[in-house]
């Protein structure tokens, strides 16, 4: 039994959803199910323009700053993968540069934080994955899982980083940019 109700926590309107939140990281320990549930709760809020109008600015900060830690915290504590959170982030930051400019300050809106996440979770090295891509579909299916992860990685990674910058996208992504095409 957890000290607090999924449902109720998903009916609060966004204003009232961040100090239960707050509270709750700060309590007992969370059962490795009811993470997929935060970062869910609080994901449908950040991804709607709609939603995240209705802060103010410092608590869309904290907004930002809590899915960050949910997603950390549910990455250390199993909870959810780390390749999934790292997903996760990487297609909200995406989402989110298309509104707001780059905060250097904000995880999620920090486009070197962004590149860090995609080169500490891609599972192969570029050489690897140009190598790969040419005959994926003849590979065993551990590699096509592994190639179709990059591609969840880089999509999003790529997207964000564009939307962020006026100058064109980091160097180190740009590269594995040019997979997208091949991977499956």
């Amino acid at each position: 039994m957890t000290p607090y109700d999924m449902e109720a926590l998903a009916s609060l309107e966004f204003t009232e959803l961040l100090d239960p939140l707050e509270c709750i990281l700060s309590g007992e320990p969370i059962g490795h199910s009811d993470w997929r549930g935060l970062v869910e709760i609080l994901t449908a809020r950040l991804q709607l323009a709609t939603e995240t109008a209705k802060l103010s600015a410092n608590d869309f900060r904290r907004a930002l700053n809590l899915y960050d830690e949910i997603l950390r915290r549910a990455a250390t504590e199993h909870g959810m993968s780390s390749q999934e959170c790292a997903e996760r982030l990487l297609n909200l930051s995406s989402v989110l540069f298309r509104r707001y400019p780059p905060q250097t300050d904000i995880p999620l809106l920090d486009p070197n934080h962004i590149v860090g996440v995609f080169l500490r979770e891609v599972p192969i090295t570029l050489h690897e994955a140009a190598e790969q891509v040419i005959d994926w579909w003849d590979r065993d299916l551990e590699t096509i899982k592994r190639l179709r992860y990059v591609k969840n990685l880089v999509v999003p990674a790529s997207q964000a980083l564009r939307a962020a910058s006026y100058s064109g996208i980091d160097e180190r992504i740009a590269p594995w940019e040019q997979l997208i095409p091949q991977l499956p």
